[in-house]
């Protein structure tokens, strides 16, 4: 196996992918405007939505940090068996 399935496989890469979904897809859609004055009626806030938006994506990028850092920290998956293979 390659170095990046190995690493593709680890429940490291499933954190930074994960989050990588939440900041591209999940936010833009969360944080979209035409979602939320449906939802809210006449007490639409904007600023309400951009708070959310901002959350969801912070924690997004959190898990993508996490997700590094634990990578980092076992080898990127070089440490699993069939590393050597």
């Amino acid at each position: 196996k390659t170095a990046f399935r190995l690493h593709a496989a680890t429940r490291e890469a499933a954190f930074v992918m994960a989050g990588f979904v939440i900041v591209v897809i999940f936010s833009r859609v969360f944080g979209s405007g035409a979602l939320w004055r449906p939802i809210m009626g006449a007490t639409y806030d904007p600023a309400f939505k951009a708070a959310v938006q901002e959350s969801v994506e912070l924690m997004g990028y959190a898990l993508i940090a996490f997700g590094a850092v634990l990578s980092f920290r076992t080898g990127f998956g070089q440490n699993r068996k069939g590393a050597g293979n």
